[in-house]
């Protein structure tokens, strides 16, 4: 068997040059076919210190070995799987992997990183003794053992060729690997489970398809790490929401939006969810605790800063809190109330009005004494509309030809609010038939999420003769609202005032293609998925 590494020592410039050349010895002494080279990042004959281990320009295969390429902005990876010290590291509640190895001063690994190592260029080493390094060494050893596996083709300058590898070598070698992991549950404190995840695997052009997507097993333990702020979190519910389709989108602009930051292709899809507090280092949150905010698409997920809302209320069901409690109702509330300023007898349309906004917006605008027209894109849906949801008409705009006159039949003295689901052609069509003074909350475009180069608006004048007001809106602007919120809309629940429509998903398995159908009009209601029973 002939197994070929190359390995790039030179991305490591701050770490001292003893452990370097000891580390290189290691290497040629225990693993004569390791073979150290350059750094391989983009600039290859550049040493990159942002890129601990990168290992190819195709770094994105590495994922399969366990072992992440490291973006300039890799103080903003959640998970930093750079360098294994044994099979499930990531999971182990002694490591730290913001900090590269270990960041405390007992780690059997001697690294230690000081309090700026999340930008991975302030990094100490503790000792180069004997003991030390031998320690060291075995971690390092292990690391590698772990990119042996069959499953893994690694192309690039972290290549392996291997060949005539015998069935006793086979058998030895899942028998090491049996024992690291052992070694690594006895390291985290607690146990190593199975994680089923939805992988985002690459950027998306057009319509997101099911195969853009791949549910993967990793394994995580249930414990955080002593100290620390974090949580671990199991996912009951996964709220599918069409923004997200807007992270599936490569993007050089800059955003602190969580909405618009593109997820990272082979890591986890995140979006809101429902979920059980497994075990926690945060004070503000206890085991048993029953949450909603941003999670990933998983079954289990390790929140490093938790910024969650806990569920005070659980005598409606958990699942709400993806819809009319969680992000979807404080923007239907928020948009309507807040940026549309209703008056009772005011007439209001909504777009994509079956849909986990505009059901809610329509059934506030009836309370408030308004009339009220939507439209959807189904007979199924125009029905709901009408007859679950109260609305005074509804129709099918995929049915009709002049967007212009379905508006001007339904709305013969104009619109007063308009709110905004759609885009495009509706949103053209609807400046024409706004009254003077109207209002738009412009809540989202999903027309124009799949495009690749959206529709122009050419209407747009008729903002200025009819004073239109048209504001855009994002729930995280309202979450400090969230507790008048639930005061507002807790009542319409459980006073039936308000009738709240689901389409539920059974299992994570499913989520892909859940996710998908919001953007062929497949669901109807709130998409979920539920993942687990609490």
């Amino acid at each position: 068997m002939q197994t070929l590494y190359n390995f790039s020592l030179n991305s490591l410039p701050l770490i001292s040059q003893s452990i370097s050349q000891n580390f290189s010895k290691f290497l040629s002494r225990s693993h004569p076919n390791f073979i150290t080279c350059r750094d391989a990042s983009p600039d290859t004959n550049k040493p990159n210190p942002n890129r601990l281990f990168h290992a190819s320009p195709s770094a994105a295969v590495l994922r399969l070995a366990r072992c992440r390429d490291a973006s300039p902005d890799v103080d903003k990876l959640e998970t930093n799987h750079h360098f294994h010290a044994s099979l499930e590291v990531a999971t182990s509640r002694q490591t730290n992997w913001n900090r590269l190895f270990h960041a405390s001063p007992d780690a059997t690994p001697p690294c230690h990183a000081s309090p700026e190592a999340t930008t991975f260029r302030q990094l100490r080493i503790k000792g180069t003794e004997a003991a030390h390094f031998k320690a060291f060494s075995s971690a390092v050893e292990e690391a590698f053992m772990d990119l042996v596996p069959g499953d893994c083709c690694i192309p690039g300058s972290l290549s392996r060729q291997t060949q005539g590898k015998s069935k006793e070598k086979e058998r030895k070698e899942k028998k090491r690997k049996y024992l690291i992991r052992e070694k690594a549950i006895m390291a985290s404190g607690g146990e190593l489970i199975n994680n089923k995840q939805v992988i985002f695997k690459n950027f998306v052009e057009g319509f997101p398809k099911e195969s853009d997507m791949e549910v993967k097993t990793s394994s995580i333990s249930l414990k955080v790490e002593e100290g620390s702020n974090a949580v671990v979190v199991k996912n009951l519910y996964l709220s599918c929401d069409p923004y997200m389709r807007i992270r599936m989108t490569q993007s050089d602009q800059e955003t602190d939006d969580p909405e618009f930051i593109p997820f990272t292709p082979g890591s986890p899809l995140e979006g809101f969810g429902v979920a059980k507090v497994v075990d926690s280092g945060h004070p503000n949150y206890k085991k048993g605790d029953l949450i909603w905010g941003m999670v990933k698409w998983e079954e289990y997920s390790l929140i490093e800063n938790p910024q969650l809302f806990k569920i005070h209320h659980a005598d409606v069901p958990l699942s709400h809190y993806t819809g009319i409690l969680g992000m979807p109702g404080i923007t239907a509330w928020a948009g309507f109330y807040e940026v549309c300023s209703p008056k009772k007898g005011e007439k209001v349309y909504i777009s994509a009005a079956s849909g986990a906004v505009g059901q809610l917006v329509g059934q506030f605008a009836k309370l408030m004494g308004c009339y009220v027209v939507g439209s959807a894109g189904s007979k199924e849906k125009v029905d709901l509309l009408k007859n679950k949801f109260g609305f005074d008409d509804a129709f099918n705009y995929k049915e009709e030809h002049d967007l212009d006159a379905a508006l001007k039949r339904c709305f013969p003295e104009g619109i007063d609010i308009y709110f905004e689901n759609v885009g495009g052609k509706i949103l053209d069509a609807v400046l024409l038939n706004m009254r003077l003074r109207g209002r738009i909350a412009a809540c989202g475009m999903i027309s124009q999420y799949n495009l690749h180069q959206p529709e122009g608006v050419h209407n747009l004048m008729n903002i200025v003769g009819k004073r239109i007001r048209m504001e855009g809106l994002m729930a995280f602007d309202y979450f400090p609202q969230y507790e008048k919120f639930l005061d507002a809309v807790l009542p319409f629940v459980r006073e039936k005032k308000v009738v709240y429509v689901e389409d539920i998903a059974e299992g994570i398995e499913g989520a892909p293609a859940a996710l998908v159908g919001l953007f062929s009009g497949r669901n109807v209601g709130k998409q979920v998925v539920a993942v687990a029973k609490e």
